[in-house]
């Protein structure tokens, strides 16, 4: 596990969120006057403001978005490698009452690293108060979840080129970069065959390692394939079909297969605006968990979790455990060129999926990492105390 990505419950509270059995906020001994609280919600006579401090975020870091009642926002600080320094990412949900607020003209923008949202009222409506929301994700483990509230979905994607290549993007999830195999098949050539395994690693259920297996390519008899550009990165593979017309010239020809791609992986939204139910396995799993999440107790009595999070690295995840569940929300920051936009997955992992009976979750060293598309997160208890033996 990444040692950067160790935590034991860092800053990131707001007053009233803070842990009773923490030391007091740390104050910023620079600041001389002003609200010292990391964040504060205001009512005018049009709308509710709130401040969040996100120093060291630049203009163009910031993202954010609007579902339902909620305003979920990232942001994030540059690395300065040459002193050594990773930058602080930012990340969280607003929640609003709709009947209140005109979501639909909520707005943020970052300002001298301060985020600024603002929400207009629905005048002669009495607002309710305004909150930091606790709860990103309502996490069932009873249930396969996607994780993903941004960006392109579904396991895979397949779209027709200016020059009239194919573009496909599927999703393999754990596969290292280097342990991808395709071909071309060599009597029709029409399809492209993959594969790939994920590695076995410390906390994994053998039985949970996938094995993944598909095709793409031409659903047509006027066209042949002639190359591929394939590249694996952050468990999503991604591939440019070069193709050739051999009759019908005279027709432009846009059939490929599978024909329902980008339909896999959809999800549905539950009574709860953050409730998010996904409706289909992963299509090309042939071996293996066919789910987004996976969680184990070995026996040193760690706690083992996996999360899928496809194109994401470590340096684009930002987490924040609190005394009641994991949290993360993850950004890939590298867009390809034919990807529509970045990905972004935000979820939460409840204690009794991942904590000791009994013992708090912060009391636990919580060590992360991600790597080809997987977060990895193992939670281990507290050693035993012997003073009284």
């Amino acid at each position: 596990m990444n040692k950067a990505g160790s935590s034991g419950g860092g800053p990131g509270y707001s007053h009233k969120d803070w842990p009773k059995h923490f030391p007091p906020i740390p104050r910023n001994q620079f600041q001389k006057s002003g609200n010292q609280s990391v964040y504060e919600v205001k009512e005018t006579k049009t709308a509710r403001v709130a401040r969040i401090d996100t120093p060291g975020c630049t203009v163009s870091s910031l993202t954010y978005w609007i579902d339902g009642r909620n305003l979920h926002f990232f942001a994030g600080e540059p690395d300065m490698p040459e002193y050594g320094y990773d930058g602080r990412k930012y990340g969280g949900t607003m929640v609003f009452d709709p009947v209140a607020y005109d979501m639909e003209k909520a707005r943020a923008k970052l300002v001298n690293g301060v985020l600024w949202i603002t929400v207009p009222k629905i005048q002669r409506v009495n607002a309710k108060a305004v909150t930091i929301e606790k709860k990103v994700l309502n996490f069932k483990t009873t249930v396969d979840d996607m994780f993903q509230r941004y960006g392109p979905k579904g396991f895979m994607e397949i779209k027709v080129l200016r020059n009239d290549n194919l573009y496909v993007r599927v999703d393999l999830p754990g596969v290292p970069d280097d342990a991808i195999r395709y071909r071309v098949d060599a009597v029709r050539q029409k399809v492209v065959f993959f594969s790939g395994e994920e590695t076995l690693r410390a906390g994994d259920k053998v039985d949970d390692v996938r094995e993944y297996s598909g095709t793409a390519g031409l659903g047509c008899d006027c066209c042949e394939i002639t190359g591929v550009e394939a590249k694996m990165k952050d468990g999503v593979l991604r591939m440019i079909l070069s193709r050739v017309k051999v009759k019908d010239h005279d027709n432009k020809c846009s059939h490929f297969l599978p024909p329902n791609t980008g339909k896999s992986g959809r999800y549905d939204i539950g009574d709860s605006a953050i409730d998010m139910i996904e409706v289909e396995d992963h299509p090309f799993v042939v071996k293996g968990r066919k789910g987004t999440f996976t969680s184990a107790r070995t026996s040193d009595g760690c706690y083992h979790f996996s999360v899928d999070l496809p194109g994401v690295s470590s340096d684009d995840i930002f987490v924040l455990p609190n005394e009641n569940e994991f949290k993360f929300i993850a950004e890939n920051k590298i867009v390809y060129e034919h990807d529509e936009s970045c990905r972004i997955f935000i979820g939460a992992v409840n204690k009794r999926t991942c904590c000791s009976h009994g013992i708090p979750l912060l009391d636990h060293n919580i060590a992360w990492d991600a790597e080809f598309g997987v977060l990895k997160v193992r939670v281990s208890p507290p050693p035993l105390n012997n003073n009284d033996q």
